[in-house]
C-alpha cells in the first residue's frame, strides 16, 4: 500500500482527468468519502494500533485487510454496486458511491506499484518485516515534492483524514454488509469510526518532519532489536537519496510471484500507468451505473489482488530489497 499521501496524490489526478459526468458530480458533492475511499482497505490496519489496546481485536482487523487486499476482489466490487444500487437514501447512496469510486483508486495504484514495493522490500524475514512500511512512508516524502513541490512540513498528513457522521455512515452502510457475507466478520458503524480515528492518531504521531522524535523513538527500537517496528511509518524530511527511492535510474526488478516478469519502470511510471487504469476504471463504473450492468467493471478489475497483480492466488517469492 503506497502510503496515505502518495494515494491521495493519485485520487485527486485521476478525479481531475475524469470526465466531467454524473460520477465527477457525485465525487465533488462527496470529496471527503471520495478520498477516504482513496485509503482502500488501509484504514482496518490501524484499528487498535496503539500498543497499549487490544492487541488481538487488532490482529482480526489486520487479517480482515489482508484478505481484502487479496482475496475475492471481483466479489467486494459486485457486492457493492449492487449494495450502492439497493440504497434508498439519495445522499447516502452517493456517498457511498464517491467512497466507491475512491477504493478503485486505491485498487488501481496497488495492483500497478505493490509488485514493485514487495519486491524491493522483502518483508518475509525478522530483519526485512518492517521495511514495506518505511520504504512506502519515503515514497510519500518524494511523490510530494515531485507531484506539489511542497514540503512535508506544509502538508501534515493526518489533515487527510477527516470525516463527519454521515460519511461514516455511507461507508458502513457499503463496507459491513460486504465484509460480512465474504468473509463472516461484524463491522459496524462505530468501529469504522474507531478505525479511522485510529488512523488519525498514528498520522499524527508519525509525522516528525524535523526528525526528532524518529531519533528518539528509533533508539529505543534498536535497543529492542525491533529497528523500523513503529518509525518505519514516520514521515521525515531526511531524504534517502542513496537508494533511489523512485527507481527513476530505471533499475531492473521482477514480479515477486514471478521473477521471469522484468521490469524496469520508475515508480512514477507506474503511478502514471496506475492513473491511466484509475481513470478507465471510474469511467467503466460509470457505465455500469447507466446500464445497470456489472460486467464491464468486473471484467476490467479481473479480480486482481492489490498486492501482486495477478488474478489467481500466488505466493511471493523472489525479492531483491533496497535496504
Amino acid at each position: 500500500m503506497p502510503s496515505i499521501i502518495t494515494h491521495t496524490l493519485m485520487a485527486e489526478k485521476t478525479l481531475q482527468e475524469l470526465p466531467t459526468g454524473p460520477l465527477k458530480e457525485a465525487i465533488n458533492a462527496n470529496k471527503e468519502a471520495f478520498l477516504l475511499g482513496a485509503n482502500g482497505p488501509d484504514y482496518l490496519y490501524f484499528y487498535n494500533a496503539l500498543p497499549w489496546t487490544d492487541q488481538k481485536i487488532r490482529n482480526d482487523f489486520t487479517c480482515l485487510a489482508n484478505e481484502v487486499h487479496s482475496s475475492h476482489i471481483n466479489d467486494f466490487y459486485h457486492l457493492a454496486l449492487k449494495l450502492i444500487s439497493n440504497q434508498n437514501d439519495h445522499e447516502i447512496r452517493l456517498a457511498m458511491l464517491a467512497y466507491l469510486a475512491g477504493h478503485l483508486c486505491h485498487w488501481a495504484l496497488d495492483c500497478t506499484a505493490h509488485p514493485f514495493i514487495f519486491y524491493r522490500t522483502d518483508g518475509t524475514t525478522p530483519e526485512t518485516k518492517y521495511w514495506h512500511y518505511r520504504y512506502e512512508a519515503m515514497i510519500d516524502t518524494y511523490m510530494l515534492d515531485y507531484y506539489k513541490k511542497e514540503e512535508l512540513i506544509d502538508l501534515p498528513q493526518a489533515s487527510l483524514i477527516t470525516y463527519s457522521d454521515f460519511t461514516i455512515q455511507a461507508i458502513a452502510d457499503l463496507y459491513g454488509p460486504i465484509v460480512s457475507e465474504i468473509w463472516n466478520f461484524d463491522l459496524d458503524e462505530h468501529q469504522v469510526t474507531k478505525a479511522f480515528k485510529d488512523f488519525h492518531s498514528i498520522l499524527m504521531l508519525t509525522y516528525d518532519p524535523v526528525g526528532i522524535w524518529f531519533s528518539i523513538i528509533q533508539l529505543f527500537e534498536t535497543i529492542k532489536k525491533d529497528k523500523w517496528s513503529f518509525t518505519g511509518h514516520f514521515i521525515t524530511l531526511n531524504k534517502d537519496d542513496a537508494k533511489d527511492i523512485l527507481n527513476l535510474t530505471r533499475q531492473k526488478w521482477a514480479n515477486p510471484c514471478d521473477c521471469s516478469r522484468v521490469h524496469h519502470d520508475s515508480f512514477i511510471e507506474l503511478f502514471r500507468e496506475s492513473l491511466y487504469l484509475g481513470n478507465k476504471t471510474l469511467q467503466t463504473l460509470e457505465n455500469c451505473l447507466e446500464t445497470g450492468r456489472s460486467a464491464k467493471l468486473l471484467t476490467l478489475i479481473d479480480n486482481r489482488s492489490y498486492d501482486t497483480g495477478y488474478s489467481e492466488l500466488r505466493s511471493m517469492k523472489y525479492f531483491d530489497p533496497i535496504y
